[in-house]
């Protein structure tokens, strides 16, 4: 006759399925004791069927009901079945039976993050730690609570301490390596991950994180592979489907990364980045023709127009998790007028950040923080409040050709400076930053609170060094914290922002119909419109005479790949044919993908035009700033890009005493190594026209006594493009006028 004894004989010796017909057989032949139903209960869980296994524990809970393990097997069948509300009420009883019980604690913390309750759960695995701090899932769920929280730091904590206690904990250690990238500590997170990868080869989520750590690091074929290793042994893991599109975008392969971002959005329908993931990608890295380049504005125009439509439709999406996810960043390097296109985007982001401001409920500006140590008879309100809003307060191009200036020489008689570093970067340049700041506040924050953060400090200038290359700054910039808001050049052209009023650049840099590119108004500062400061250890020395090896002049191309504009091409080309022989310099930029990319469509230029681009271009590895200066030194010339200029390289060439050559682009973007060579009285490096340009590097290079000639000019008149006080004191004219 079928039996509790004969049931649990068979379960071990014959596997759960024989064993469960034995039991049911008896149950439902009249047995019905506590041991039954348990063991029911624990066949059905064995094979997959939590909701059954429910019925029966709780048929065995009813016949004990003073037994807290019975509350505890429930209460677990009810989370796996779904019934959640059900098992935090079978994990509370359990507790009020046995109450020193910690993996209870802990268990009810999982259910409780799992209804949404986080800040319940976080109590909970609290408690557990608190009767066995020894207890290392209890540490690594409060980790993924408080990272969650974005408090990194105690998150980091918590999941280094699981680890201690427990070595082969693989998911602490992939929560350590998610952390370490959230804090900028991209080294130690691929540690962290190959950890986890040692210990479960086939995890693919310590596949993917390791993939994230190397993109960090600039190694993206790697972090690429990574992502095709996670993809393999989760094919519908829609984060990784997002980090292998974002890889593909960043290497150059724009329609590989649009049809990755809508696979993402297939396997998970509301994920808002993947959905603008797919229009930001129409925009190509580095387009190979010009007919591309073209077919991708009209391609972007479209896929923009039908995001908005259809947020209109459902707006159920979280702002802070859509806008700036991806910007159209490489828009700026078509040398087209983006001012419609941006101010499309800029007017949805506007509108998605403006209702989730109100559904945050962020107060209006707090009450004043006192300013201490006025000059005597001089009250607050004679004082007006800067906010400086910046990702860059590092070593950043951003920061070394504006921000920096600026923080050093406003003055604190008569404006009180406030900055908020929203970067996971600090160095030497951040630290002495916040000596000469009356208030310096870095995260990491949310985005709500870093809106708040900034309206308690009550600014009546908000200043952003740029929009359009961080995430957080495109969300805060979005809102509304202070009466006026200005936008600087840190890239190169209009946010399309509403919510920003006025755009700060230089006489230097815009045409006559420099107004017409913007949605904000624009404001020309004097000569420059910054006050700039001298690169450590360029010193303005003529360069090395190089030896003649056969090669002929050498070119540098220091631009950033996607500043190398297809119509273009043949520029390079031409000069090649003219000279005969010459050497054009390009770097490598990130791990080279994207650099390669450009020097095979160079090669294509050169081959269609009957010459070997062996013969000419020369791929060097990224240098560091002390080597690039001695590379710099060695050359003939240096050739600013036409249509996006430099800045920063601009200025070291010429610190360096190498010749610039520059193209007067159409858009400010285009103007600013032409804008710095007329500042320096040195018209006759500056072309008007792409023919202009490559008769003036052809003339140059052929001349060793005009270059030098020019170069003498250089050295004289070089210290005028440093600490422009005229700059800074329009500003603070302009900064009073309107605060």
């Amino acid at each position: 006759m079928p039996n509790f004894n004969s049931a649990l004989i068979l379960s071990r010796n014959a596997g759960p399925r024989a064993a469960l017909a034995e039991a049911v057989s008896a149950y439902e032949q009249g047995a019905n004791s506590f041991d039954l139903l348990t063991l029911i209960g624990e066949l059905h869980i064995s094979l997959e069927d939590p909701a059954a296994a429910t019925e029966f524990f709780r048929r065995a809970v009813a016949s004990s009901p003073h037994d807290a393990a019975a509350y505890r097997r429930l209460a677990g069948a009810e989370f796996s079945a779904g019934f959640g509300a059900a098992s935090i009420a079978s994990y509370r009883r359990a507790l009020e039976l046995e109450p020193g019980n910690v993996r209870a604690y802990n268990n009810l913390g999982r259910v409780l993050q799992q209804a949404g309750d986080w800040h319940a759960a976080a109590d909970c695995y609290r408690r557990a730690l608190a009767l066995d701090e020894a207890y290392p899932v209890a540490h690594n769920n409060l980790a993924n609570v408080l990272a969650a929280f974005g408090q990194t730091d105690g998150a980091l904590a918590r999941y280094q301490r699981a680890v201690a206690l427990r070595s082969d904990f693989v998911e602490a250690w992939v929560g350590c390596a998610k952390t370490l990238l959230a804090l900028g500590r991209a080294a130690e997170a691929l540690t962290c991950s190959d950890r986890a990868i040692v210990l479960r080869p086939a995890f693919a989520e310590a596949w993917f994180v390791r993939g994230e750590a190397l993109n960090a690091l600039d190694r993206c074929a790697e972090a690429l592979t990574c992502c095709e290793r996670a993809l393999a042994l989760r094919p519908d893991h829609p984060e990784a489907l997002f980090a292998r599109a974002h890889l593909r975008r960043g290497m150059g392969d724009h329609r590989g990364a649009v049809a990755g971002f809508r696979e993402a959005l297939r396997v998970k329908p509301d994920y808002a980045a993947a959905r603008l993931g797919a229009v930001m990608a129409e925009i190509p890295a580095l387009p190979l023709t010009t007919e591309e380049s073209a077919e991708s504005r009209l391609a972007f125009g479209r896929a923009l127009a039908a995001l908005d439509a259809h947020l209109r439709i459902d707006p159920a999406v979280d702002a802070t998790a859509l806008v700036g996810a991806l910007q159209p960043f490489y828009l700026a390097y078509q040398d087209e007028d983006n001012r419609d296109l941006l101010g499309h985007h800029g007017r949805l982001c506007t509108r998605l950040m403006t209702d989730w401001q109100h559904r945050a409920a962020l107060a209006p500006i707090a009450p004043i923080t006192p300013i201490a140590a006025l000059p005597s008879g001089q009250s607050h309100r004679d004082k007006r409040r800067i906010a400086i809003i910046s990702a860059q307060i590092a070593d950043h191009s951003v920061y070394q050709a504006i921000t920096h200036g600026w923080l050093e020489r406003l003055d604190r008689r008569r404006f009180v400076v406030d900055v908020f570093h929203l970067g996971r970067s600090a160095d030497a340049l951040t630290q002495a930053a916040r000596g000469m700041v009356d208030h310096f506040e870095q995260g990491p924050h949310s985005t709500r609170e870093w809106a708040a953060a900034i309206l308690d400090r009550r600014p009546d200038v908000v200043i952003y060094p740029e929009v359009g290359m961080d995430q957080t700054t495109l969300q805060l910039a979005c809102l509304r914290l202070a009466r006026t808001q200005l936008l600087a050049w840190g890239h190169p052209q209009t946010s399309g922002l509403p919510t920003l009023d006025y755009y700060v650049s230089a006489e230097a840099f815009e045409p006559a119909d420099g107004a017409a590119h913007y949605t904000e108004q624009l404001i020309r500062l004097p000569n420059l419109g910054v006050y700039y400061e001298r690169f450590t250890g360029a010193e303005n020395a003529l360069p090395t005479i190089p030896q003649d090896d056969g090669t002929g002049p050498s070119f540098v191309c220091a631009g950033t790949p996607f500043k190398y504009l297809p119509q273009h091409d043949t520029v390079l080309v031409d000069i090649a044919r003219r000279l005969g022989r010459c050497r054009f310099h390009f770097f490598s930029y990130r791990d080279g993908a994207l650099s390669r990319r450009l020097l095979h469509r160079l090669h294509e230029a050169f081959a269609a035009a009957g010459l070997d681009g062996n013969d000419y271009l020369v791929l060097q590895p990224w240098m560091s700033r002390p080597a690039f200066h001695e590379f710099l030194r060695t050359a003939d010339l240096y050739l600013d890009t036409i249509g996006f200029s430099g800045f920063n390289t601009v200025m070291q060439a010429l610190e360096c005493g190498l010749l610039v050559v520059s193209c007067r682009g159409r858009f400010q973007r285009g103007r600013l190594g032409s804008g710095i060579l007329e500042r320096l009285s040195l018209p006759g490096l500056v072309a008007d026209s792409v023919r202009a340009y490559i008769d003036l590097v052809v003339s140059l290079a052929e001349s060793g006594a005009a270059r030098m000639q020019v170069r003498e000019r250089l050295r004289a008149n070089l210290p005028n493009a440093y600490r422009d006080q005229s700059s800074v004191e329009a500003l603070q004219r302009f900064l009073w006028d309107v605060a």
